[in-house]
């Protein structure tokens, strides 16, 4: 790497340890961290912090981009790789040359947030991004592994999921679908009047969703099949289940 290139990380790090220091005491904030994946593979970040908000912890990478010309596509590609190879990770692209609009394509689908030198610093920006990507699936996000339904309001997803009516035994009951014809479905007959929308749940939300139950007690309903006349096939996911099956 450059000279120039080399400043430019010292000056995102900077910049993040220092709002870092103001805003989560407890958070870690590392440079060059190499993070072994899900697949064996090393994969090296220019910036990595983590930190913790009502007990859920956040993993952000931050990569770092000096170069004379608007970054082209095949590098969001390549961050996305590594992120997904160390999922759940919150990516950051940081570039002094802007992006070419391919590169805002993928990084939009690949839900990596790309930032200029200007930019420098949102982080109150970033870290409202981490809990959306987190928390709340958009019309944008694809059912990787499940589907479900979430409350709209005033337009936009509220952050709450629909439950089902909840027992003694648990504070709150989250179906979960395995397509997303099945909760269409399910969702015109049972809350066809309700202002709630049906939404993709990715592995990074799912993941989130999961340390949300060591807040609250909650179990899972995976429904299977469409609702017919005398109700509908689901079976009960736990948490464990969760995290050993889908996480």
């Amino acid at each position: 790497m450059s000279d120039k290139g080399k400043e430019f990380e010292e000056l995102v790090h900077y910049v993040y340890a220092s709002l870092l220091k103001m805003e989560e005491r407890n958070a870690i904030i590392s440079k060059n961290v190499i993070i072994r994946g899900n697949d064996n593979t090393n994969n090296e970040f220019d910036v990595y912090y983590e930190f913790k908000k009502v007990g859920i912890p956040h993993r952000v990478a931050i990569e770092c981009k000096n170069h004379s010309r608007p970054i082209e596509r095949m590098y969001i590609h390549n961050f996305a790789g590594k992120l997904e190879s160390v999922a759940p990770m919150q990516g950051v692209m940081i570039s002094v040359s802007g992006y070419q609009e391919g590169a805002y394509e993928i990084a939009k689908k690949k839900g990596i947030i790309l930032l200029e030198e200007k930019d420098l610093p949102r982080f109150n920006e970033i870290l409202a991004e981490q809990f959306k990507f987190v928390f709340l699936p958009d019309e944008n996000a694809s059912g990787e592994p499940f589907w479900t339904l979430m409350e709209i309001e005033n337009g936009e997803n509220n952050g709450n999921y629909v439950c089902m009516p909840s027992n003694a035994e648990y504070d709150f009951i989250i179906p979960l679908f395995i397509s997303k014809k099945v909760a269409e479905t399910f969702k015109q007959k049972y809350y066809g009047n309700r202002e709630c929308a049906v939404r993709g749940i990715r592995r990074e939300q799912l993941f989130g969703l999961v340390e949300f139950t060591k807040i609250h007690n909650i179990i899972f309903w995976l429904v299977l099949s469409q609702p017919e006349e005398d109700g509908f096939d689901y079976f009960i996911l736990t948490t464990e289940k969760l995290r050993k099956n889908y996480l």
